[in-house]
């Protein structure tokens, strides 16, 4: 074997590790804001009118590898004494009722203003989760960040009340606020 052959395999082994480690960093942060997800259904209280409901129905709008994280707890785990149903949609007019709905990085900017609208027409609106601090506009009411390697996430506990939700204290704690410096800070950094 000659030295550049050896070379390009070298090359080609260390791609290979750095895109399985790349892959495997962002199936533990999606895991992680699965996680989250499911937390956030346990410390909000949900209106009068979700009562009657079934099913606790969390749906992903786009592409995104959250969907079996999601699933897999959605198996084993209920939220407000209710089995969680994870539903996946592409089309703003797919969009069920839904106690939570996630918003994937893959969704262009554009179209989430129309998510949106699409949304606040609903008689009981979901508590809406964006995947990316760059999506975190009006109207979002959490979106998730990644902090020197760990996953946080910012609340907009105004927009989330105005919406009829309550949220716990506890949940109020964990999350920083849109104003917060350290938010601020990292949408600088993005």
């Amino acid at each position: 074997m000659n030295i550049g052959t050896l070379l390009l395999f070298w090359t080609i082994c260390i791609t290979v590790n750095c895109h399985a480690a790349n892959e495997k960093s962002r199936s533990g942060e999606y895991n992680l804001k699965a996680v989250n997800i499911y937390g956030f259904g346990n410390y909000i209280r949900w209106p009068e009118y979700t009562k009657i409901r079934t099913d606790f129905v969390i749906t992903v709008y786009g592409d995104s590898p959250i969907l079996g994280a999601l699933q897999i707890i959605a198996s084993k785990k209920k939220i407000a004494n209710k089995p969680i149903v994870v539903k996946s949609v592409t089309s703003i007019s797919d969009i069920p009722q839904s106690e939570i709905l996630f918003i994937s990085e893959s969704v262009p900017q554009g179209e989430i203003s129309k998510i949106l609208e699409h949304t606040a027409l609903s008689r009981s609106k979901p508590l809406i989760v964006a995947d990316t601090p760059r999506m975190f506009q009006t109207g979002i009411d959490i979106a998730f960040c990644v902090i020197e390697d760990r996953v946080r996430f910012v609340l907009d506990a105004e927009n989330v009340n105005r919406n009829g939700l309550t949220i716990d204290a506890k949940l109020l704690r964990l999350g920083m606020a849109p104003d917060s410096p350290e938010f601020q800070q990292h949408l600088v950094a993005d």
